[in-house]
């Protein structure tokens, strides 16, 4: 039995309501197919492979492995400003003017020549705002993103906070940023799911994380925010259990770099507790 199969018992479903922002943190920054993160009863990565290969005002990811939204044959000018007529009711003309806008206030540079560009010939900054810019003229109701607009220059990134708040507001749009690192963790964000091996082992409001952290993962990410490698000096690793070639598969996916792991967690499959309202730990010591 593969891992993802054991694992999929064990993973806790996280639903993101309208409006909500949602923080992923996950070490290999892309979600598994064993992920349960899920909008309006969807799993997102299915709403992913379904609206990859267009733009629209349902889904949209600003990653840049799913910018095969775009059409390769037809020029960022003919094809954008129609996608946004389609979603705006504005003409061709005025969703134009309207993303020429939109990419100025991203501080994008010549953007007549960008307009006469095939996707393919986009720089990767030029697509990245293109994208931000798609989103905030056609408004969908879920926008994913990763971590890179908070290391943005400080002008860029306060204007895209903003215009995220806003569509979080006014049109109740959902926001899921997936990082590797809890550092960007600000007032934007609601919720937090942490991630191991393609499993959330815990969920819960932004400020219970960050102040009372229930598993031995996030405590650990809170302890050592700038890496999430383990090494045989730090002490959540246990002595008994590291002598442990090859795991039983229905042990905890983290009890072999957990400090309270005992003879239960190496062998016994965890389960999912929840903990006073919308918090969730798979973990058997909490």
């Amino acid at each position: 039995m593969s891992e993802f199969k054991v694992l999929s018992k064990e993973t806790i479903t996280v639903n993101i309501k309208p409006g909500e922002s949602l923080l992923i943190i996950n070490k290999k920054k892309k979600l598994s197919p064993n992920s349960r993160i899920t909008f309006e009863g969807e799993n997102i990565i299915d709403i992913a492979t379904k609206h990859a290969k267009r733009v629209d005002n349902s889904f949209m990811s600003l990653i840049k492995v799913y910018l095969t939204s775009l059409n390769p044959i037809r020029t960022i000018g003919k094809q954008c400003p129609e996608a946004i007529s389609n979603y705006t009711g504005l003409s061709i003309l005025e969703s134009e003017v309207k993303l020429k806008e939109a990419l100025n206030k991203l501080s994008c540079p010549d953007i007549d020549t960008l307009m006469k560009k095939f996707p393919f010939k986009l720089e990767a900054y030029e697509k990245q705002r293109l994208m931000f810019a798609l989103a905030f003229l056609i408004k969908p109701k879920l926008i994913i993103l990763d971590d890179t607009v908070f290391k943005m220059e400080p002008k860029i990134k306060s204007y895209i906070l903003k215009e995220l708040g806003k569509l979080r507001k006014e049109n109740k749009t959902s926001l899921i940023f997936i990082s590797k690192k809890l550092d960007i963790v600000n007032e934007g964000i609601d919720i937090i799911a942490i991630m191991y091996k393609g499993t959330v082992v815990e969920f819960a409001k932004k400020d219970l994380i960050l102040t009372d952290p229930i598993h031995p993962y996030t405590k650990h990410l809170l302890n050592h925010k700038s890496t999430l490698d383990f090494t045989e000096e730090q002490p959540e690793i246990v002595d008994y259990v590291t002598n442990i070639v090859t795991t039983p598969r229905n042990d905890c996916s983290f009890c072999l770099n957990c400090k309270k792991a005992s003879y239960d967690c190496v062998y016994m499959p965890p389960r999912i507790k929840t903990i006073g309202r919308e918090r969730q730990v798979i973990c058997n010591d909490a």
